[in-house]
């Protein structure tokens, strides 16, 4: 009766260990042991930074948790593999538009401050062909007066007459200079408008632009950029190696039992577009790693990595 009696409670024991262990064992079941899988060549992306950006993703959590959760083993049946559909299609659309956005805009502003830099050099000229013109009309009132007044005279002396001879060569030489100078600031004017006009027309090409491009890529904001389906990992979109590192990173967390989070700059939000260029978790993703993976020293973790070395033996 005894011997039943403890072999019921062995098979109950092995039997309440076993469901517990499956039924749990998609929570942190650290450490990960995963590998690269297939990448499309569309994406242009080499293994080197692929890896890359998977170690930098593994150190991302395992930081706060000072402990391995990931291992690297080309053994391993957990891939993480690059998929290249639509999304990352509009997404390398997307780049090029904004990158023609970025040129067009460019222009404009180049136009305006081009024609900003004129239109100061035109106020400079302008202001020195003024005081010229102000000099000139003042020694040709001069040099009229004095031609008036040696007529009434009957004429001037000889060394006189020679005097106002030079005088009136330098002012028919001066008035070229000034004439020169009106046409300098004449071409200056033309410039500056028509740089003025080229730039206002860029500038709303710009803005026809960017208008068609929100209404185009204005709600991208809920693609899913990668996902996580308990064996695997598939990423289906990134505009960058730091975008890639971050939906890694993201991916990661699902496979240690982590859900979405509330907070839109945590690493775990639902939406990845617009943030800041340090990656980080914040307060909410390290309290789900907390609940999901503990601190490495609960009994519940301790049975898990038994279990787990123990079938690994058999595998």
């Amino acid at each position: 009766m005894r011997q039943l009696l403890f072999v019921t409670l062995f098979f109950a024991v092995i039997f309440g260990t076993s469901y517990w262990y499956t039924s749990s064992s998609f929570v942190c079941p650290v450490p990960i042991k995963y590998k690269l899988g297939d990448i499309d060549e569309r994406f242009n992306l080499s293994k080197e930074d692929a890896r890359e950006g998977l170690s930098k993703a593994e150190a991302v959590w395992e930081k706060e948790a000072n402990r391995e959760l990931f291992s690297y083993d080309e053994e391993a049946t957990f891939l993480v593999s690059f998929i290249y559909d639509e999304r990352q299609q509009m997404a390398s659309t997307e780049e090029v538009w904004r990158m023609n956005l970025d040129a067009q805009e460019k222009a404009g502003t180049d136009a305006l401050e081009k024609a900003e830099g004129i239109r100061k050099e035109y106020e400079k000229l302008q202001s020195q062909y003024q005081k010229q013109l102000s000099a000139y009309e003042e020694r040709l009132n001069d040099y009229n007066s004095k031609v008036e007044s040696y007529n009434d005279q009957g004429g001037a002396p000889e060394d006189v007459f020679k005097k106002l001879q030079d005088e009136q060569n330098y002012l028919a030489s001066a008035m070229k200079k000034l004439v020169d100078a009106e046409n300098d600031l004449n071409s200056l004017v033309d410039k500056i408008n028509n740089l003025g006009e080229e730039g206002r027309e860029k500038i709303e090409e710009y803005n026809n632009s960017v208008h068609k491009y929100n209404e185009v890529f204005g709600n991208l904001d809920t693609f899913t950029q990668g996902d996580f389906q308990r064996q695997k990992i598939n990423i289906y979109k990134f505009s960058d190696t730091h975008e890639l590192t971050r939906v890694i990173t993201h991916e990661f967390g699902h496979s240690l039992g982590i859900a979405h989070v509330e907070d839109k700059d945590a690493v775990m939000h639902y939406l990845m577009k617009e943030k800041s260029d340090k990656l980080e978790l914040s307060a909410q993703d390290k309290e789900a790693l907390l609940v999901s993976c503990g601190d490495g020293t609960g009994l519940s973790e301790e049975v898990r990595s038994i279990i787990r070395k123990l079938l690994a033996q058999f595998n």
